[in-house]
């Protein structure tokens, strides 16, 4: 479950990056509603943690993936895909 919700964050980042708050307006914003923040997993915890091992890079408001985070990325969207 946990996979889903990175996932459904990592896929609103684009390359050139996006601001936290654009972020989160995206996922509020999204159509599917596939993003359901839980009390075990927050907004903020899941970006500091993938901050924290290297996924994502902020550079003062804007997030960007790292090259580790698009390979994990990859990883996600074949287990988030399958049929």
């Amino acid at each position: 479950m946990l996979d889903k919700k990175v996932y459904s964050v990592f896929k609103l980042i684009p390359p050139d990056g996006i601001t936290i708050r654009e972020l989160e307006r995206s996922i509020i914003n999204d159509i599917n509603g596939e993003y359901i923040f839980s009390s075990f997993c927050s907004f903020d915890e899941l970006l500091e943690t993938n901050i924290l091992i290297g996924r994502l890079e902020r550079n003062d408001d804007t997030l960007y993936i790292t090259d580790r985070g698009r390979h994990y990325f990859e990883k996600l969207k074949s287990i988030c895909e399958q049929p």
